[in-house]
Parts: C-alpha cells; sequence; structure tokens
C-alpha cells in the first residue's frame, strides 16, 4: 500500500504483483533455500570461529540470519515487481531476478562475518580494542579502495541485466565504470610487483584447468552466444570480445582479488591488510573467503575451490601475487574459449 494501490494477490497459486506486473512466487522464491544458506553459512562460521566467539551468547546469529535472509528476499520480491511494473519487465526477469539472488546472499554474508568480528570477538581486552579501533580508522581509506571497486563492479553488473541477451552492450559500461572505481582509488592501493610470480602462475594456469574440467559445455548457451556475437557485426562484435578480453583479464582479477583476498581474508584473519607483504592468513579466513567468493560465481564449487588457491596465494605472497594468479587463470580461459567457443566457462 506503500506505492501502489491497486496491488494483486493470488494466495492460491501464490501470484503476487501489481497492475501490469505479475509474478508467480514459487517455492524456489519463496525464501527457504535462501534461509537454508543463511542458517548453512552461519554454522560454519560459528564452527570456525568458536575459539574467538562468546558462547552460547554467539548463537543469536542463527535466527538473525535466518531473520534476515526472509527480510532481503521479501524486499528482493518486492522490488523485482516494482521494476517489472515501472521500469522493464525484461530487466526484471532477465537481468535483476538472475543476478539479485546470488548479490543478497553474498551482502548478507559479508554483513555476518563483520558485525560478529566487530562486535563479538572475545580474544582482545578492552584496551587492545580500542587499540584496533583506532588502527581501522586510520585504515579505512585502504578499506574504501578495497571494497569501493567491488561494490561498484556488482551494481552495474546488475544493472547490466538491463538487456537480456547473452552478448551484451553493457559489458562495455562494466568495464569502463569499474575501471573508473579502480583509477580513482588508484594511489591508495600503492600495489608493488607480485611476490613468488612462477608459482602465482603455476597455481593460476592449474586453476584453468581445473575449471575446464569441472564446469561441462552448455551447447544452447554457447549457440544463442555465438549467435548474439554475429548480430552485432565485425566491428562491434570484435571491440565487444577485446572488451570481454580485458574485463576478464585485468578488471574481474583486480576487483576480486581486493575485495577477497585483500579486506576479507585479512579482516578474517584479525591481521592489517598489509597488501605488499605475506599475511599469517588462518585456514578458517581462507575456507570462509573462498566460500564468499565462490558464492558470486554462478559455478559456486569451482569458485570456491579458486578461492582456496587465490587465498594459498595471498598467505604466501601480497595481494599482487593473487591477482596474477587469478589473471592467469582467466587469460588462459580467454584462450581456450576463442579457440573452442565454448562460452560457458567464461
Amino acid at each position: 500500500m506503500l506505492v501502489s494501490n491497486s496491488i494483486y494477490i493470488d494466495s492460491e497459486h501464490f501470484d503476487l504483483g501489481l497492475s501490469h506486473f505479475v509474478v508467480n512466487v514459487s517455492p524456489e522464491c519463496s525464501g527457504l533455500e535462501g534461509m537454508g544458506l543463511a542458517l548453512s553459512f552461519s554454522c560454519l562460521y560459528l564452527y570456525l570461529f568458536r575459539k574467538q566467539l562468546p558462547f552460547p551468547k554467539a548463537f543469536v546469529l542463527l535466527p538473525i540470519a535466518a531473520v534476515a535472509s526472509w527480510f532481503l528476499n521479501a524486499c528482493r520480491i518486492a522490488l523485482l515487481i516494482m521494476i517489472g511494473e515501472w521500469v522493464s519487465p525484461e530487466f526484471a526477469i532477465g537481468g535483476f531476478h538472475s543476478q539479485a539472488g546470488w548479490i543478497t546472499f553474498t551482502a548478507l554474508s559479508l554483513l555476518i562475518v563483520f558485525t560478529f568480528h566487530k562486535f563479538m570477538s572475545v580474544n582482545a581486552t578492552e584496551i587492545q580494542e580500542v587499540q584496533r579501533s583506532s588502527e581501522e580508522d586510520s585504515e579505512l581509506p585502504l578499506a574504501n579502495a578495497l571494497i569501493i571497486p567491488f561494490l561498484a563492479f556488482l551494481c552495474i553488473s546488475l544493472l547490466s541485466g538491463l538487456d537480456s541477451r547473452t552478448v551484451s552492450f553493457t559489458y562495455f559500461l562494466k568495464v569502463i565504470g569499474t575501471g573508473a572505481a579502480l583509477w580513482y582509488w588508484w594511489k591508495t592501493l600503492q600495489l608493488t610487483k607480485p611476490l613468488g610470480r612462477l608459482k602465482a602462475i603455476g597455481i593460476g594456469a592449474s586453476v584453468a584447468i581445473l575449471w575446464v574440467w569441472m564446469i561441462p559445455a552448455d551447447a544452447q548457451y554457447n549457440l544463442s552466444f555465438n549467435t548474439d556475437l554475429e548480430e552485432m557485426g565485425i566491428l562491434w562484435g570484435s571491440l565487444w570480445l577485446i572488451s570481454r578480453v580485458l574485463g576478464s583479464i585485468l578488471i574481474a582479477p583486480l576487483v576480486e582479488e581486493l575485495m577477497f583476498r585483500g579486506y576479507l581474508l585479512a579482516r578474517l584473519s584479525r591481521q592489517p591488510f598489509g597488501l605488499n607483504q605475506p599475511i599469517t592468513a588462518t585456514w578458517t579466513a581462507i575456507i570462509i573467503s573462498a566460500v564468499a567468493f565462490g558464492a558470486i560465481h554462478q559455478h559456486w564449487i569451482a569458485g570456491c575451490l579458486a578461492g582456496l588457491a587465490y587465498g594459498f596465494v595471498r598467505h604466501r605472497g601480497n595481494v599482487s601475487s593473487a591477482i596474477l594468479a587469478h589473471s592467469v587463470t582467466n587469460g588462459l580461459l580467454c584462450v581456450y574459449v576463442l579457440f573452442t567457443l565454448n562460452w560457458t566457462v567464461l
């Protein structure tokens, strides 16, 4: 009633909408799966950090995660209907609906980690907490430089769903917008050369082989991709391919590694960011950051394994090492795709 007086509800068939846009809230969209994922992640988090969190008080995380997941899913459905009614039905179904779920889960997971690490840690004295708070305040510009380009990447990815085609002109917007965010924060990052380059390259190549092996080809997707690319014409098709390769080799590794191995891994390990030297990362932190990394990928199991590999590279090297490994993976996948036209893996 806050946004419209003409709300359509069919409780028997689980249909909900406004005057011109109605959706069917199937069991998959009811929020039960999201609540299950949130509770599973919370249980894993509580187990892995059982020595750092106060029990039984920490069990409050479970109902909080369930309620937050349900609330965010309700907001997602409401926003889906409003977008379909007032903006674009194609964007609502083809773009927002297909990407909002994993973005919501990733945001909730990061919020859980941030909140409980900040307010429920029991391993530090009050003086140490004051010192840590002061250190975190001094690191705020660097934290922004690590997080904001990734948030820009996520937001533009969602907006790019406005074009429902497999090959979309909006990919140019993703590359340009995220590149601009990286350029703005680049001086704050002050990244140096990768440490252990040969090891990083070897692990990146191994991840590429694993990725191809784990992800089966989707013939229908590949056909749709090739058809859309041909319809763009030689000029725009070539420019799109160039931007796709640049986005895969440069933009994605930078924003994702800065977020997951630069920010999240350090915070979970209770370490300063220290981007240009090895970090004393715990396996618990590596695993959780890898799971969060996998959650933003369609093939999440392969994404989790890749996240573990890049986390190991970061533990032994610096952030630039993880970026290099990720870039090698994506670069080899680009070469593989251009020779085989199996776009499923990219």
